[in-house]
């Protein structure tokens, strides 16, 4: 008996950790994503003044695919069910793709960004965001080798709970 209440406090504290982990890093990729767009809007404003065109496209395309995938991120991770590449594309549901995958946004967005100047306080939130995203990426990589998606979905179907996206 107390090894059935131990093991099932032990599947609902996973549980309730892989969902902290999907809401922070909601979090973080929509502050990436918000960097993205204001620097976007910056960068749109401030012209092609002093810079060249070239320039000016691969950085416009960089921050739109930013903010592409930040947005891609977002609906996996929030479990959108409109989203249907949430379900089908096999690199969401293996968490050692997903948090590669959030490694690659946070880096390349450090790499757009650090491209040229900012002011201190935005290169601050930026680096919060960014290193923030790499982290909760490592995080999931970590917990595909640890098996820990494997044990919520046991944990979830022993309880005979729907077994969403995790």
């Amino acid at each position: 008996m107390a090894k059935n209440v131990a093991a099932e406090a032990s599947g609902s504290c996973v549980l309730h950790s892989l969902t902290a982990l999907s809401v922070v890093t909601c979090a973080a990729l929509l502050m990436v994503m918000g960097l993205h767009v204001a620097e976007l809007v910056k960068f749109h404003f401030n012209g092609v003044r002093g810079r060249q065109l070239e320039l000016y496209i691969k950085v416009f395309a960089l921050h739109i695919f930013g903010i592409l995938f930040c947005f891609l991120g977002i609906a996996v991770e929030a479990k959108v069910r409109w989203f249907a590449a949430s379900e089908s594309l096999s690199i969401f549901q293996n968490f050692m793709w997903r948090g590669l995958f959030y490694v690659y946004i946070g880096i390349s967005a450090q790499s757009v960004i650090t491209a040229y100047e900012n002011s201190q306080t935005f290169a601050t939130c930026m680096d919060i965001a960014t290193w923030m995203t790499v982290g909760f990426g490592v995080v999931y990589a970590l917990g595909e080798l640890l098996c820990v998606r494997t044990m919520a979905i046991k944990r979830m179907q022993k309880g005979k709970k729907e077994v969403p996206l995790v």
